[in-house]
């Protein structure tokens, strides 16, 4: 297992910990059982850290300042699982109140001049390379200060507090040991504090005037409502604890009982009136919501739109270039189906729509029962090809999961305990076209290819497991792309439209993320202009659109960052001639680990000269 320093054989002891006292509370049921507030482990002061991080030499620098901001967000550290190489138990949740994420951002800022302090110019090539990026990092994070409260913590999506809080108990939290399990409790004991968080939140956003739009609020209530009205033995929290906890081996049915009877009682006493309490506040919020959609609206909208785009895409365009692009790229990908649908003989004067509800019918439907398999029989071909266009590959192991609806992935553990786990939707019947594209995007040569090959480098900490969306997404896309040059579809012409339609989704985020939060595009608007240049159905769409006002500038980072990535490797093919090995370029890209745009390409046009 890779240890969080490889440069050292300890770990700093600079940071203390403090502990409030435990208070008692009542339940909502007087006859169930006693509730006691949990303990909270408090950081030392931001100073303290500072001038313990002062004057290091510079690698030690990197990774004890990182340590330092990791550790402040312990629920990453456990999705990570680095928690024993931090000396650190998996028991507490994040603290996302106000005066913390303030002292956070005092520390990445102290932490940032401090790195402004060494000479560039006389670190080693590599090392100037984990300066670029670190600063980059810290200053994208620095500049997020005034806009933190145009964050929305509650919408449907998945990125919302109380979407990742379920995900991070079913799936991400271990509970492979006596140890876990109590762990596990511990944190749900700190669930009503975390909610009562996120609702000091919404307030303060609401004093400030940035509220989520009123159909996201009242999309997030059922989601809500879901969890709150369920009977504690009954919740995702406690089902999945007790399922993980009967895999255990040597653990004695006595003590088995006596963890679940404790999970069940911090679900009572701590989740489920949280969850009510939460349900009430974003009910009576979204009555006084508002019905517009775009960031736009807000004071400083414009200003915060135009860091999220930055922070996004790692790029200075602005939302009219962006809008610009989007538009060029779906009437270039447009020509390109109409070939393949005049190759199959359609007519032309359907909407994209029913030309696609054509290629979904002719292309196949896969049963019910059978979509899992046909994933991962996907993926093991790809697997077994990775080699036509690339000489490294990681060691982590991939399986497949249902998500319930949606695909997304979420990587494994560095000490691969966990591995890394390619959502998708398994239930019902899924046609063909769309899934092998979906899993070279998620699994191989995409996310988890990508992601999982950047944590086995030999790079300093932060670059092993912080990330940039341009180019995380940017290279998922391009996998799409690469498939489709080593010629994955082969005569699956039906697949290669999926691979299309898939592509023309990404420029249409383009227009329309910055149709609603720059240029005053409404809900209906922005929906329709999805349906008629995707061609997906309008259901899907709309949840699309939900996503992408609840979180600007996100969408357009894939497009933003594969197009890079393809002018890169044209850039590198016209300069080396017959020299440019596809392999080497693969390398080049995937060995630093994630990379803001211009970096990248500073770091291709290094791998260009040194050939």
């Amino acid at each position: 297992m890779r240890s969080l320093h490889p440069r050292r054989k300890r770990i700093r002891q600079s940071w203390l910990a403090l502990v409030a006292a435990a208070s008692v509370v009542s339940c909502s049921d007087s006859s169930g059982p006693t509730c006691v507030d949990p303990e909270l482990a408090i950081p030392t002061g931001v100073e303290r850290v500072l001038v313990g991080l002062d004057g290091l030499p510079f690698d030690q620098f990197l990774d004890d300042s990182y340590e330092h901001i990791l550790r402040r967000h312990p629920e990453t550290v456990t999705g990570l699982g680095v928690s024993a190489s931090l000396a650190m138990r998996d028991d507490q949740l994040d603290n996302v109140s106000s005066s913390y994420v303030e002292a956070t951002h005092d520390l990445v800022e102290g932490i940032l001049d401090q790195l402004r302090g060494y000479r560039r110019d006389q670190l080693t090539a590599g090392q100037q390379v984990s300066y670029d990026v670190y600063e980059w990092y810290l200053d994208d994070w620095a500049r997020n200060r005034l806009y933190r409260d145009f964050d929305y913590p509650i919408t449907p999506v998945i990125t919302a507090a109380h979407r990742q809080l379920q995900l991070f108990f079913r799936d991400i939290h271990p509970v492979a040991s006596r140890d876990n399990a109590r762990d596990y409790i511990a944190r749900l004991r700190q669930v009503a504090r975390k909610l009562a968080q996120i609702r000091d939140r919404l307030a303060r956003g609401e004093e400030r005037g940035i509220v989520a739009p009123r159909f996201l609020l009242q999309a997030a209530l059922p989601q809500l409502r879901s969890v709150a009205d369920t009977r504690p033995r009954d919740s995702m929290f406690y089902t999945s604890f007790a399922t993980r906890l009967t895999e255990q081996s040597g653990l004695p049915p006595a003590d088995r009982q006596d963890l679940l009877d404790q999970a069940e009682t911090a679900i009572e006493c701590h989740v489920l009136p949280a969850f009510r309490e939460l349900e009430r506040s974003v009910a009576s919020l979204a009555a006084r919501a508002p019905t517009r959609d775009g960031v736009w609206q807000f004071d400083s909208g414009g200003d915060f739109y135009r860091h999220a785009l930055r922070h996004h895409t790692t790029t200075e365009l602005g939302p009219d270039e962006i809008h610009q692009l989007g538009m060029d790229e779906i009437a270039r990908i447009r020509g390109e189906m109409r070939a393949r649908f005049d190759s199959l003989g359609y007519p032309a004067d359907e909407s994209l729509s029913a030309l696609f509800g054509r290629v979904a019918q002719d292309g196949g439907m896969v049963p019910d029962g059978q979509v899992k398999a046909e994933y991962e029989t996907i993926i093991d071909r790809a697997q077994g090809d990775i080699h036509q266009a690339f000489d490294i590959s990681p060691t982590a192991q991939l399986i497949v999961m249902d998500s319930g609806g949606g695909a997304f992935y979420v990587s494994g553990t560095v000490d691969r305990s966990r591995p890394g786990v390619f959502y998708a939707d398994l239930r019902g019947t899924q046609p063909r076209y769309t899934m092998p594209t979906l899993a070279y995007h998620e699994a191989v040569p995409g996310h988890h290819f990508q992601i999982s090959l950047a944590q086995e480098q030999e790079l300093a900490t932060f670059r092993l497991y912080t990330t940039f969306t341009a180019y995380v997404e940017g290279w998922a896309l391009y996998a799409e792309r690469l498939a489709a040059d080593l010629d994955w579809y082969g005569d699956d012409i039906y697949g290669d439209l999926g691979r299309l339609q898939a592509e023309a989704f990404r420029a249409a985020r383009l227009v329309v993320d910055t149709g609603i939060h720059a240029k005053g595009w409404s809900f209906a608007r922005a929906v329709t202009y999805m349906v008629d240049n995707v061609g997906y159905p309008r259901p899907g769409m709309e949840a699309e659109v939900a996503r992408y006002t609840a979180w600007p500038g996100q969408a357009t980072a894939y497009k933003t960052g594969m197009l890079r990535i393809l002018e890169l490797r044209q850039r590198a093919s016209d300069a080396l001639g017959t020299a440019f090995d596809r392999k080497d370029f693969h390398r080049a890209v995937l060995t630093s680990g994630s990379l803001p745009l211009d970096l990248l390409d500073a770091s291709v046009q290094s791998y260009i000269d040194n050939q």
